[in-house]
């Protein structure tokens, strides 16, 4: 089976308006963050290891695929098209372009996990 060895995070940011500035009267926000993120097996696809520009996009970086260890689904933030901080059990980070995946028809996420596929920016 697979090893989770890296986790991939999203952070959500939210300003909530909590009184008026005395002086100017201008509202006062506070702001909170709430980060989920999930385990992940993910490796360098050596069949494409280095992607160059992505047509549409600024984006440079090698290629990796890999599986969802835990959660059992993906969280609605992990979509295709979006950019996540991700942190690798021995401390390394950066960020994580997702690609779209496709289900197997064969049902082998029940297995194996769901598939997990992008593009480590560098």
């Amino acid at each position: 089976m697979y090893s989770a060895n890296a986790t991939i995070s999203f952070t959500l940011t939210s300003s909530q308006p909590i009184g008026n500035d005395p002086i100017t009267g201008e509202p006062v926000f506070s702001t909170s963050s709430i980060t989920e993120s999930i385990r992940v097996s993910i490796e360098p696809d050596t069949a494409r290891a280095s992607i160059g520009v992505l047509p549409g996009k600024d984006i440079t970086g090698h290629f990796y695929t890999g599986r969802l260890i835990e959660p059992d689904t993906l969280p609605t933030w992990y979509r295709a098209g979006a950019t996540l901080g991700i942190t690798w059990d021995d401390g390394k980070t950066g960020k994580f372009y997702i690609y779209p995946t496709m289900s197997s028809r064969f049902d082998l996420e029940a297995v194996f996990g769901q598939p997990i596929s992008g593009v480590l920016l560098t």
